[in-house]
């Protein structure tokens, strides 16, 4: 990962405002394709989550 620090950082630092957020890291993988894929595995089933 390029800078995971600052990315943790910037999720600690939305939730401490009240920004809900998802902070995934890409276990060793940086700004790739494996990383997209990953990433949007996880991001689509929250967008057909229905809230309850």
């Amino acid at each position: 990962m390029e800078n995971p620090e600052r990315t943790k950082a910037l999720s600690d630092g939305l939730k401490a405002a009240g920004i809900n957020n998802i902070y995934y890291e890409s276990p060793g993988t940086a700004h790739e394709f494996l990383t997209w894929r990953r990433c949007l595995k996880e991001f689509v089933p929250l967008l057909f989550n229905a809230k309850k």
